[in-house]
């Protein structure tokens, strides 16, 4: 138990040492090469606060273990929206880019919806199995490569003043190594919190599928927890959301669209529930956006507390469903 303990804690320890290498070494990288806090947030950071899923889907589908791989994605979207935005919000007032809530977010929404589609076959045809095969897959990476174009394309032809925020600089060895160096010890943290936190659960006699089911879900989603707070303190607000919005379309479009190319993936519809609340959490981002005529979305407390309430509300029906 002593040993469990100590790999939970020394994992936490790494990914908060790792968020802030991986912040800064991002941030060094978007000021020499004027990248906008949006576009590094989505991209470099929300890849890199991905990793632990990335490591975590791509084994499990090699070994057949489908079930594990949908949830650890579905379970880590909700998460980074309803848990790291709402303790985000009961904190701070989080400012996020209109140019985010109109292309990235409705983005993620079509994705969850279109994975919800390809994924419930027996839905539209009697008499054949729920799976994520490899042709459809392939459908959700064009996904992804439409996010990095728009993304790329957004970014550098309407780059705005109030994106050029990032005043971080390094020598260019300094700013890799520490981007690559943060990755590597989110993937190493991720990994050891998640079995620490599972052994120290197991030792105290909880459920072995429900801890492993949110061990892995949630514990993957650490760092992109990490890294948003460690981001808001640095004065990075755009680059702390979009790596969220970035993590959760990297995770179906790329992560469980690679796993599915891997190995199909075995699909229970009882994991709809948590999908659509995955899908319902993304549309109510996004028409709190939609319906400001300010500039900028704000997240307030009210937000953070009706945001945590759902999460604890998904917590609850997780816990409630696997005692039946």
């Amino acid at each position: 138990m002593l040993i469990d303990v100590l790999m939970l804690v020394g994992g936490l320890a790494m990914l908060i040492f790792g968020g802030e290498r991986l912040v800064e070494g991002a941030s060094a990288l978007a000021y020499r090469w004027g990248m906008s806090q949006r576009m590094v947030g989505l991209t470099l950071v929300a890849f890199g606060t991905s990793a632990p899923e990335l490591f975590v889907n791509l084994l499990a589908s090699w070994h057949g273990q489908g079930e594990l791989t949908l949830g650890n994605i579905i379970g880590s979207n909700i998460f980074n929206i309803l848990a790291v935005m709402g303790i985000m919000a009961l904190f701070t007032h989080i400012k996020i880019e209109r140019a985010l809530v109109l292309v990235e977010v409705p983005l993620s929404f079509l994705i969850g919806i279109a994975l919800f589609i390809l994924i419930n076959d027996s839905m539209w045809e009697e008499g054949v199995m729920d799976v994520l095969n490899r042709q459809e897959g392939l459908v959700l990476i064009l996904f992804f490569v439409m996010f990095i174009y728009t993304v790329v394309f957004l970014s550098w032809t309407r780059r705005q003043s109030s994106d050029l925020e990032i005043k971080v600089y390094y020598p260019l060895w300094r700013a890799i190594l520490y981007f690559l160096g943060g990755i590597i010890l989110l993937g190493l943290g991720g990994e050891l919190t998640v079995k620490g936190a599972v052994n120290t659960a197991l030792g105290l006699g909880v459920s072995v599928y429900f801890v492993s089911v949110l061990g892995i879900a949630f514990g993957t989603s650490l760092p992109e927890l990490v890294t948003s707070i460690v981001a808001l303190t640095k004065k990075l607000p755009s680059m702390s959301v979009a790596n969220l919005i970035g993590s959760n379309i990297f995770n179906v479009s790329f992560i469980l669209a690679l796993s599915a190319v891997v190995r199909p993936i075995e699909y229970d519809p009882i994991y709809n529930v948590d999908l659509l609340l995955f899908i319902l959490s993304t549309f109510i981002l996004w028409a709190m956006g939609m319906g400001l005529k300010r500039k900028r979305l704000e997240l307030h407390r009210t937000h953070g507390i009706i945001m945590l309430i759902l999460f604890a509300a998904y917590i609850t029906y997780i816990f409630v469903r696997e005692l039946r």
